[in-house]
């Protein structure tokens, strides 16, 4: 397996702030244009199932594997050290040197924005419907703080990308039953787990920061201040969005359709 440093990840350091501003602007410009475009077009939508299919099944393969490569020397670690020294990493035990653990760091950050084709295919799906504020934030906000996250080396990225990868692991499995016609059960437990997913992620960043400003220790972060309100902001955020989406999916009032005679 592949071992490297942050510093060999593609396009980090040589282009740290232009690569995400020019991909969200293009991802952005996208959301706004293309719909208009099919629409002027009289396009109402392609059949995308099967390349929806194969995308999620693709993506559901590339988060296991991330998982599995980032989460066994995450434990790992843990066991040696300790979840509170874990978190804060004086040693740099994870950033300092080449690792394959830094390898599959890479490639997570570059899902980040292989996920963003995500959006385009329900467009191409359907031009009409509006992509939910939820989708195009959390694919845009996650990006930009996977990314900084590894530039700036804060340790408890990698709690949060193994987090991540786990939710969609699954997530992305369920999408690619539904392309294929099965319909399992447990959207609901999906999102459950994605609300966990926050609450571990704002408890985590919890205890960085604690580490940091109240007991003074130098935890591995080139700008903390940046990344704790960065994941402050990040993890509230969707905290409250998904608790919102929970609430209005599974406990709002039911819509019955009306028969058809």
């Amino acid at each position: 397996m592949i071992a490297i440093s942050s510093e060999q990840c593609p396009l980090l350091h040589t282009h740290t702030h232009s690569t995400p501003l020019i991909s969200l602007a293009l991802y952005l410009s996208t959301i706004y244009l293309l719909p208009k475009a099919m629409r002027a077009a009289g396009i109402k939508g392609f059949n995308v199932k099967v390349p929806m299919a194969l995308w999620n099944l693709f993506l559901t393969v590339i988060s296991v594997a991330m998982l599995v490569g980032m989460a066994g020397p995450w434990f790992g670690r843990w066991k040696e050290v300790g979840l509170l020294n874990l978190l804060c990493d004086e040693t740099g035990y994870f950033f300092e040197r080449p690792s394959t653990l830094q390898f599959w760091m890479a490639v997570f950050l570059w899902s980040k924005y292989a996920e963003l084709f995500d959006t385009v295919f329900l467009i191409l799906k359907n031009p009409e419907r509006k992509v939910p504020f939820l989708h195009w934030y959390h694919h845009t906000t996650v990006l930009l703080v996977a990314w900084y996250s590894m530039y700036y080396k804060f340790s408890p990225s990698l709690a949060f990308m193994a987090t991540n990868t786990l939710i969609h692991s699954f997530m992305y499995l369920y999408y690619f039953l539904m392309e294929i016609g099965i319909k399992p059960p447990g959207a609901i437990i999906l999102t459950v787990g994605q609300i966990i997913q926050m609450m571990i992620g704002i408890a985590v960043n919890a205890i960085f920061a604690y580490q940091v400003y109240y007991q003074k220790r130098k935890c591995n972060c080139l700008n903390s201040d940046f990344m704790v309100a960065s994941a402050v902001v990040m993890y509230g955020s969707y905290l409250y969005l998904f608790v919102q989406f929970f609430i209005s999916k599974y406990l709002g009032p039911k819509v019955v359709k009306p028969k058809q005679n």
